[in-house]
């Protein structure tokens, strides 16, 4: 499930998402939840008080920012909008997640959504939907989904396809789509690229070879560039995930983590590349130091993270990112771990700020939203750029 949540303030209006497995999304408007984080949030980036603001990864809701932007850039209290949980298709299966929304009008519809039905993961290969309104989505008119179909046996993809990153590229003309393919075959969890003229039909990668993949793979922890770090420990299988990506200064950008204890615990990576005339990728390369960071236990979280989203606002980058919390600091069976979303900041794309947890689980189990935070997304144009609305940031969640 997902939800939009907005912030009150002279920032900008972010959406937040993450993994979300019910069949329905809200929006809501709860000045209490509002409340109580900020009661929860002492200024450090930790947990200080008793009561937290969670959300629901079952269903995708839209969340505002109720406070002002630091300094420091850090985007503190969030609540839920009017009208949460979102209305959004998944066909078979039995909720959404990996939700991100990106302004465009076509003429039909004024939003986009990209995302991935869930569970099971048999139906997990992404989506498209758009809108007018952000609450109610139609993914019939004028797509056919799902856009990237499941591998034969054997393929690189034969197990699901999550974690789409969605952008338009001015300088190529075109819209560019990365994610996560799995293939159950193998294990092997791999970066993959699909391209299309409109951004409703794609066609998976089928240029020149990227160090020694097989298209439209990309990216792999066992490729050429490969990196232990990327690989599955005593292996060598592939198990890069969770891509996001970003085109600045005639380069792609591209983050990405390597999975570790299911995405906990995980490093973030950065590789960049360019395309030629032809579309073919060129100059792939990993970006020194590899990983580039991994995010340090803190008095909260565990270790490391996964699900990087990035946009930009101005000169600034902003990457959510769900971190496990440790147990401690759960209020769900001792033992088991929750998540929340953090957010990072930058200037040059390579040396990251830790702004802190921005989005927590609520504590009313069995709440939708009492569980876990996961894949959160600013809303943004499709260039990636945080869309403001009403001078502010809006963020999509997902939640169970």
């Amino acid at each position: 499930t997902a939800y939009l949540t907005q912030w009150r303030g002279t920032a900008p209006l972010a959406l937040a998402s993450q993994r979300v497995q019910a069949d329905a999304t809200a929006i809501s408007g709860d000045s209490a939840a509002a409340d109580n984080l900020e009661l929860a949030y002492d200024g450090t980036g930790y947990a200080g008080g008793t009561t937290r603001q969670q959300v629901e990864i079952d269903r995708p809701q839209l969340l505002e920012l109720t406070d002002n932007l630091s300094l420091r850039g850090r985007f503190r209290t969030f609540t839920r909008m009017l009208g949460n949980p979102l209305t959004i298709p998944h066909g078979s299966a039995n909720g959404e997640v990996h939700a991100t929304i990106i302004q465009y009008s076509d003429g039909a519809f004024r939003w986009r959504m990209y995302y991935t039905p869930y569970p099971p993961n048999t139906f997990e290969h992404p989506w498209v939907a758009r809108s007018n309104d952000k609450a109610t989505w139609d993914a019939t008119t004028g797509v056919s989904n799902p856009v990237i179909a499941q591998g034969a046996p054997g393929s690189y993809n034969d197990g699901y396809d999550a974690d789409p990153s969605v952008l338009y590229s001015p300088a190529n003309a075109i819209w560019m789509m990365v994610w996560q393919a799995y293939s159950s075959t193998t294990g092997r969890r791999v970066i993959a690229l699909a391209t299309s003229a409109n951004g409703l039909s794609w066609t998976p990668y089928a240029g020149t070879t990227v160090n020694g993949n097989a298209v439209p793979v990309i990216l792999a922890g066992d490729d050429t560039g490969g990196q232990t770090w990327e690989q599955q420990d005593g292996t060598g299988i592939s198990l890069v995930s969770t891509p996001t990506l970003i085109e600045v200064g005639g380069w792609f950008h591209l983050y990405y983590c390597g999975v570790k204890t299911g995405n906990d615990y995980s490093p973030m990576g950065y590789a960049k590349f360019q395309l030629d005339g032809s579309g073919n990728v060129i100059n792939m390369q990993r970006v020194s130091p590899s990983p580039l960071l991994t995010l340090p236990e803190d008095a909260e979280c565990v270790v490391g993270g996964n699900h990087y989203v990035i946009g930009r606002h101005g000169g600034t980058y902003y990457m959510t990112v769900v971190r496990g919390r440790v147990a401690s600091a759960s209020h769900w069976t001792v033992g088991t771990m929750d998540r929340v979303v953090a957010l990072m900041t930058s200037t040059d794309l390579i040396n990251w700020d830790y702004q802190g947890v921005i989005v927590r689980p609520s504590a009313g189990y069995p709440s939708w939203d009492s569980f876990q935070i996961y894949h959160s997304a600013f809303l943004m144009d499709r260039e990636r750029n945080v869309v403001i609305e009403d001078g502010r940031p809006l963020l999509v969640v997902s939640a169970f």
